[in-house]
């Protein structure tokens, strides 16, 4: 393997150390010198452009913020396209990675026989497998998972946050939407300071603004009333043991925790996570978490109505509203944004998937070398042009996911549909087929901008066009009321007249033939936004803004394939690392409890572009924040009489990085053959709103594939890109599964 080299004649590149991730104190600052930047470690930060290349070593430790000049500069030394203005608190390294990188552990990949759990923490995906041992199914499993994580990855997910789950039973495919939602509070103008400003974005998340209805608990219920086999409560008991005897903490959260500089305001959060001198506990203390532990005995014997009702959603609201009486060490909220009716009417839904089809063209290698050994762990070989299995069989593949307001599944067919269209469908992974995917990238995450939102929340103000063919008239279909145990009506969305229509028509093969004609040899200098035809072009329509680049974080993911036939593709969030920094405790006297999320940050700040166009996805009471969402399950087969069989299952964390970690891993094991771990272990790339640089994972990519991207006008970053790929595979011996070596996770089965 090549490891990469420092060479002044790559202009305008930026090799951001190691320590510049999530949480360090530290931050890359202007000097009076525009070609210096301060770097944010000892260890060393690298810009280069055409007359100096200059190394500064960190000099103090400063907010973990990048300068808005800093995109100005990328763009100056290295590209004649301007970068999209942001403000100061805009533009930081969670843009890049959105939790911090801790360490790379080679994974060797897995197969079993029968069935398979993949999840971020080895404690959780053995809860799934014990699940299915004892005769459950892929929900089943899936539920004890995400209880588990509750406790042992508390800074990416849990009972305060949402999700969304895709199910496939018998061919027949379901997404559950868990997201979180705005209180009903919550105006347009939620995320405006009293002068009308967008606040910044660190204020805005740690505020009572960015936690929504948490939407977990309503959901897992729901999956479990609609698909489970073994008895609620028994799924929640391995969580609930491991509260009460504790688990032994990780070195990932440990790192996380020592590089978390707000998290000790919380006073219920400090007594857990640290000891007296305010250090975090150390790596392998064995810690307990009695109060969880309490919420989550409540939950197993009376189901979601003890979330969402009664004491537990008092302490919500009270932890939500920032009650002084129970933080008297942090700086009560002025608003009292969430109620206990916000709780009390919180619905998971049920939607139709997205789904697209995906030909392979059984492209068997892999061109060029890509970066360092650490770059593909477990000797898979990557880089050295050596072949790939052999076999796969032409698609179609059918890939289905969650539609808006999540936005992965649209923005990943886009995408791949787009690249169907260029050079890209016959090339191995190399710098020309980044290039195209970047390309690709940009017009899809253009259109995101536009369009996605909430579809049926009336404050989505496409929602109200109806001339545009954007929305239609719902149908809904009985689904159990969570708190009750009665039947009530949920949003369904279950016919190709409502809002389907729109997400159909911007992944059409028409639509994307011409809009891959748009992807040339060189970067595009302004992306914008298409109109399918499809769409009437009606003055109203045009009306619509396009939402400015936010950063996005968190999340974990969970894939199981079951015996049954059965699968689960599941991603759950909190938002950013540890979310609002706020722990619901009830007060009882017991330690611990679990971190509520700051979801709302999804949102958009401004409710209107600066020509004063309404923006779809702005704050509304009651309204869902667009996600990226992309627990994807792939379908194979299927013929009259015959239903499709699960080929995959698979997704990941990683912000609006999402999209990318997942349409990559996809795109290699169907592509180009590899088996999930093979895909998982590439290097990563990412790219975060339509005109921004394209993001590399640092230390991954030599100098041949550099030199070719700038050739191309490609503006590029190199930063840590902490993905938590998770994937299942179907073959001919069974299952094959992978997990990502970033972070901790493991594919347990039998």
């Amino acid at each position: 393997m090549f490891k990469f080299k420092h060479h002044s004649r790559l202009l305008g590149l930026l090799f951001i150390s190691s320590a510049f991730s999530l949480g360090y104190p530290g931050y890359l600052g202007a000097s009076s010198d525009e070609s210096l930047i301060t770097a944010p470690s000892s260890q060393s930060a690298l810009v280069l452009n055409s007359e100096k290349a200059k190394v500064l070593e960190r000099t103090q430790e400063l907010p973990t913020l990048i300068p808005p000049l800093l995109p100005a500069i990328f763009a100056q030394v290295s590209s004649p396209i301007p970068s999209q203005s942001l403000s100061d608190e805009f533009t930081t390294s969670r843009d890049y990675s959105p939790e911090a990188a801790t360490r790379w552990t080679n994974k060797p990949g897995w197969t079993y026989p029968h069935e398979a759990v993949a999840a971020a923490n080895p404690l959780a995906a053995d809860a799934g497998l014990q699940m299915l041992k004892r005769g459950g199914n892929a929900v089943d499993a899936a539920v004890a998972v995400q209880m588990v994580l509750s406790l042992v990855e508390p800074q990416s997910s849990g009972i305060g946050g949402g999700g969304f789950m895709v199910v496939s039973k018998a061919g027949h495919v379901e997404v559950l939407d868990g997201r979180e939602v705005a209180p009903q509070s919550a105006t347009e103008n939620l995320f405006l300071d009293d002068s009308g400003r967008p606040l910044g974005f660190k204020r805005a998340q740690l505020s009572n603004r960015s936690i929504g209805v948490p939407g977990i608990v309503a959901m897992l219920q729901q999956a479990h009333r609609l698909y489970g086999k073994l008895p609620w409560k028994d799924l929640i008991q391995p969580a609930i043991e491991l509260c009460d005897n504790g688990f032994m903490v990780s070195q990932r959260l440990h790192q996380l925790l020592l590089q978390d500089k707000d998290l000790v305001r919380n006073s219920f959060a400090r007594e857990y996570f640290y000891q007296p001198d305010l250090t975090p506990w150390p790596v392998g203390y064995k810690l307990k978490n009695p109060e969880l532990s309490r919420i989550l005995k409540d939950i197993a014997s009376q189901g979601a109505k003890a979330f969402y009702t009664g004491v537990w959603a008092q302490a919500v609201v009270d932890t939500a509203n920032n009650a002084a009486t129970k933080f008297s060490d942090s700086t009560p909220d002025v608003d009292k944004r969430m109620s206990l009716s916000d709780l009390r009417n919180y619905r998971s839904l049920i939607r139709e998937p997205l789904c697209f089809e995906m030909n392979t063209h059984k492209t068997e290698s892999v061109g060029g070398e890509v970066g360092a050994g650490v770059g593909f762990g477990a000797g898979v070989g990557v880089g050295l042009g050596v072949d790939l299995k052999i076999g796969i069989e032409p698609g179609p593949y059918k890939v289905c996911g969650a539609p808006p307001p999540a936005s992965g599944t649209l923005a990943m067919a886009q995408i791949l549909g787009m690249l169907e269209h260029t050079p890209a469908k016959d090339l191995p992974f190399g710098a020309e087929w980044l290039h195209y995917y970047a390309e690709a990238s940009r017009l899809a995450l253009a259109d995101r901008a536009k369009y996605v939102s909430d579809p049926t929340n009336p404050t989505n103000p496409t929602a109200r066009v109806a001339s545009t063919g954007l929305t239609a008239p719902e149908t809904t279909s009985p689904t159990p009321d969570l708190t009750s145990g009665s039947s009530t009506h949920s949003t369904k969305i279950s016919s190709p007249r409502n809002e389907q229509k729109t997400w159909q028509a911007l992944i059409s093969n028409a639509y994307l033939q011409e809009r891959a004609k748009l992807i040339g040899e060189q970067r595009m200098s302004s992306p914008e936004p298409g109109i399918p035809v499809e769409l009437p072009k009606s003055a109203s329509f045009i009306q619509v803004g396009s939402m400015p680049n936010q950063p996005e974080h968190g999340t974990s993911h969970i894939s199981v394939i079951d015996r049954f036939g059965g699968s689960v593709s599941f991603t759950t969030s909190i938002e950013s690392a540890f979310g609002v920094h706020r722990m619901v405790n009830s007060g009882s006297g017991l330690k611990g409890g679990f971190l509520l999320n700051s979801e709302l940050t999804d949102f958009s700040f401004s409710p209107t572009d600066e020509f004063g166009r309404p923006i779809a996805n702005r704050p509304g009471p009651g309204k869902r924040p667009r996600s990226s969402m992309t627990p994807t399950i792939v379908l194979t087969g299927g013929t009259v009489g015959k239903p499709s069989q699960v080929y995959a299952s698979l997704g990941s964390p990683g912000g609006s990085a999402i999209i990318h970690f997942t349409a990559q891993t996809l795109w290699a094991m169907l592509e180009w053959g590899m088996s999930p771990q093979e895909a998982i272990n590439l290097a990563h790339f990412t790219i975060v709103h339509p005109n921004g640089e394209l993001i590399l994972e640092q230390n991954q990519f030599n100098d041949e594939w550099l030199n070719q991207l700038i050739a191309r006008k490609q503006t590029l970053i190199q930063a840590p890109l902490t993905s938590g790929v998770q994937a299942i595979e179907r073959t001919r011996g069974g299952l094959s599964g992978g997990a990502d070596p970033r972070r901790e996770g493991v594919v347990l089965g039998r």
